[in-house]
């Protein structure tokens, strides 16, 4: 029998202005980070 599940749990969040047509002056910061655990 196949384990269905992988060993790792990935978390993925983003925060800023991820637009490039109308970036925020007040926060013209992307940030996508990744936790595997």
């Amino acid at each position: 029998m196949t384990n269905e599940h992988s060993e790792y749990i990935v978390f993925v969040d983003e925060s800023g202005d991820h637009g490039l047509r109308s970036i925020d002056e007040a926060y013209p910061i992307f940030v996508l980070a990744f936790c595997i655990f």
